[in-house]
């Protein structure tokens, strides 16, 4: 496995293009740097392949227990006429294995690279260069008639996409699912054999075909998206002085978010939830940087206060979702199952419900849109002296989203920010 973790890499770099990355089974980066978004940014060569491999191995001890593939901007400064995209299809899990099977298949004679995930299935495929696609969204009717999403890819957007030989923890009873190629026979293997690899064809394909592909043979539309739709409309989130205010999301996804978030100034209680997060999901990297930016943290012991939890999550969920473009409610209720001590219940009522009541979401019913008025009469807290925002909160008859309106005004822009902050 040791052989096919580093060769298989290898291949990726030289004969597919793509930057490659080491992961624990936590999914913490086992990079020289302990970060991962950078590598996004700059081609990789066979030598970095080498040095990342080496860290892994020191990191751990061990071999690296997942390898992926990544996407990203690095692919605009090869010398290609084409970029890499991977489309990854997760609503699988439902059908048996024989018709799962048979679709891997399909795709692969289509002349796809086709590997078997444990839900689903990762296409790998090339566009033309000047097709500039930066993302991918792959949506079908339910028997309700409602849009929802069964999938995603990326070309230039920085993503990780898991790849063989990685095996993952399926139980508790410690099943594995190994990521493996499927070939056009319908054989699947995950070992580097370049005798088998070799039968794998990266095609280069237009979009409106790949669509067809997805159409005839799964009945899910593709939904594109170029760099310069990206953006979201600015969200509306509130008035000062008669002047309407809109801020738009300054961070596309939250590997970018995790990667950058540090730099900015953050309230504390958003700063402990991501401290507390970092920390219990095993990122010790970046639960240094939050602490090196905000020292009233301490390095062990930073509960959010018992009676104060439904505050700082929700000022944390809404300011997550304002700053992310593409941010689903259940990836902010994973931040804050790490991040927020017993994650209560509430007069009641679960947490992770009550927040469902601060966002509206889109039409797949996946990506949030902060919804300000879900707070109601609830009043921002001081949680500790020592915070800079302090000052922000002191209006205790403001309303929620003059407090938050003001915050991200700083966050994004830099407005009367301590200089250490500034961007």
């Amino acid at each position: 496995m040791a052989d096919s973790l580093f060769m298989l890499a290898k291949y990726y770099v030289k004969v597919w293009k793509y930057n490659i990355l080491y992961m624990s089974f936590t999914n913490t980066p086992l990079t020289p740097s302990g970060k991962w978004g950078d590598i996004a940014e700059t081609p990789m060569s066979e030598d970095d392949v080498l040095n990342h491999y080496k860290s892994a191995i020191k990191k751990l001890g061990r071999k690296p227990p997942r390898l992926a593939m990544i996407t990203g901007p690095y692919q605009r400064l090869l010398d290609n006429d084409f970029y890499n995209v991977v489309i990854d299809i997760d609503d699988l899990g439902s059908i048996d294995n024989d018709e799962k099977r048979g679709l891997e298949k399909q795709f692969a004679r289509e002349g796809y690279v086709v590997v078997s995930t444990p839900r689903g299935i990762h296409l790998h495929f090339r566009v033309p260069r000047n097709t500039e696609i930066y993302m991918i969204s792959l949506v079908r009717k339910n028997l309700d008639g409602k849009l929802e999403k069964v999938g995603e890819g990326a070309s230039l957007q920085k993503h990780p996409w898991t790849s063989p030989p990685t095996k993952r923890v399926l139980s508790a009873d410690k099943k594995f699912y190994t990521y493996s190629f499927v070939l056009p026979d319908g054989r699947r293997f995950a070992r580097h054999d370049l005798t088998l690899l070799e039968q794998l064809e990266m095609n280069t394909m237009s979009i409106e075909s790949v669509k067809g592909d997805l159409e005839s043979l799964l009945g899910v539309e593709l939904i594109k998206f170029s760099p310069s739709e990206r953006g979201r409309p600015p969200s509306v989130i509130g008035k000062f002085d008669d002047t309407t205010i809109k801020v738009k999301p300054i961070f596309v996804d939250l590997p970018e978010f995790h990667a950058r978030i540090h730099n900015y100034p953050l309230p504390l209680p958003v700063a402990r939830i991501l401290f507390n997060y970092y920390k219990n999901t095993g990122i010790d990297s970046l639960a240094g940087e939050i602490l090196a930016r905000n020292p009233q943290l301490t390095k062990n012991n930073n509960p959010i206060p018992h009676g104060a939890r439904f505050l700082a999550s929700a000022e944390f969920a809404l300011l997550v979702s304002h700053l992310v473009l593409m941010v689903s409610f259940e990836d902010i209720i994973e931040m804050l199952r790490y991040g927020v001590e017993d994650f209560p219940e509430d007069e009641g009522m679960p947490l992770d419900r009550k927040l469902r009541y601060l966002f509206l979401f889109d039409e797949t019913g996946e990506y949030v849109y902060p919804r300000y008025s879900g707070l109601g009469p609830l009043r921002p807290s001081d949680f500790c002296s020592q915070c800079f925002w302090r000052a922000e909160c002191e209006n205790r008859g403001a309303r929620p989203w003059f407090f938050l309106r003001r915050m991200i005004q700083r966050i994004a822009y830099g407005k009367t920010v301590p200089s250490q902050y500034r961007i």
